[in-house]
């Protein structure tokens, strides 16, 4: 009887050592997770074929520290119905894949006042994340902003402001 419990008691701290040094490593991993510090913008032109649209957009791309960002687009699209005024923010949360990839994640929309386009051609274009899902994105330092593009190829040359 008094085997079975040293074995027990052995065991019992052996399990107790597992569950400490396993929350030590999530807490010590989860403070390292790297963030990146970005405040850039540039002037992105976006030829749309169905619906056919052509949107000039100033993008203004924010990523904090504390793992949160924000895009601010606003421009013009021009397209058979007329021109109408983009003015929209994007704000999400981002998670660091690996160096030079992100995801976003919790994606929300705010359409500002003097935004006259329908919310079809937004959603048609690039910067439109559905509810639920996940934007993979690259970002690469340059030597006076950021290269930012999907995993294929870079869409914008974002400078530092």
């Amino acid at each position: 009887m008094n085997a079975i419990n040293k074995k027990t008691g052995v065991l019992a701290v052996i399990l107790i050592i597992i569950l400490a040094l396993s929350v030590w490593f999530y807490v010590h991993m989860h403070q390292k997770q790297s963030a990146l510090n970005v405040n850039c913008s540039t002037i992105v032109r976006y030829n749309h074929h169905e619906p056919d649209f052509i949107a000039t957009l100033e993008f203004v791309f924010r990523l904090d520290k504390n793992h949160d960002g924000q895009a601010v687009l606003s421009g013009n699209i021009q397209s058979d119905r007329g021109v109408n005024v983009i003015s929209r923010t994007i704000l999400f949360s981002y998670e660091m894949n690996r160096p030079g990839e992100i995801s976003l994640t919790d994606t929300r929309y705010v359409k500002n006042p003097r935004d006259t386009a329908d919310d079809e051609s937004f959603k048609s274009s690039f910067f439109y994340v559905p509810e639920g899902t996940v934007r993979q994105l690259k970002i690469e330092p340059t030597s006076n902003g950021w290269l930012i593009g999907n995993l294929q190829s870079p869409f914008a040359l974002c400078v530092n402001r």
